[in-house]
């Protein structure tokens, strides 16, 4: 059921015209980073011509946990549900030297790279996944990563929000650095609050 619910707060997020996305905190073994990778492949098959991200805390964890298992749901797709072209995943070097990937599929482009603190700026985006965002605090500056992707996910000239970003992690109160992620993620909860919308429609963070 709570699953079922989940994916009803999805196609909430995305049916609504004026919010840039949604935050999750989910226990481990949620099946939430399952459903978002679902939630990516809707979408792949839903727009033509539109480019979608996957970011997490290094590349092995963008490609073990989000990366590879997308594209092992497509591989399981009967024959007649596969489209007749397809171009496979390219390695690519980033401006900070690691490796990320990239795979051009159905006209779509699905870039999945390391933790940068400009992501994919520059890019207008469909869909941006973030996972254990909140856990990156020692690293980068969050709240500065995640404004930068927000302007990929409008169209500058129309103001139209385009795409949409899903922030996504796990949470505890293991140690100091975790209390500090959970100060921070809270401030995305409460100001991302759907019950206190400005005079445009929005909530103070837009998600």
């Amino acid at each position: 059921r709570e699953q079922s619910e989940y994916c009803m707060f999805l196609e909430f997020c995305e049916d609504d015209e004026k919010g840039l996305g949604y935050t999750t905190f989910k226990p481990r073994r949620a099946g939430v980073s399952s459903i978002e990778i679902m939630f990516n492949w809707w979408k792949v098959f839903l727009y033509d011509n539109a480019k979608f991200g996957m970011m997490s805390l290094s590349n092995t964890k963008v490609k073990e946990v989000l990366f590879e298992p997308f594209l092992e749901v497509y591989e399981k797709f009967p024959a007649y549900l596969k489209p007749k072209s397809e171009k496979l995943k390219t390695s690519i070097k980033l401006s900070d030297g690691t490796e990320g990937e990239e795979v051009d599929m159905i006209g779509n482009l699905i870039k999945a790279i390391a933790l940068s603190q400009t992501g994919f700026d520059g890019l207008k985006m469909r869909h941006i996944t973030i996972d254990e965002v909140w856990k990156i605090l020692n690293k980068i500056d969050t709240y500065a990563l995640i404004e930068t992707q927000k302007k990929c996910l409008i169209d500058k000239f129309t103001g139209k929000v385009v795409g949409k970003l899903g922030l996504i992690s796990t949470l505890g109160e293991d140690d100091k650095l975790m209390a500090k992620a959970i100060k921070t993620a809270m401030y995305y909860w409460e100001k991302s609050n759907y019950e206190n919308l400005n005079e445009f429609g929005k909530t103070e963070t837009k998600l």
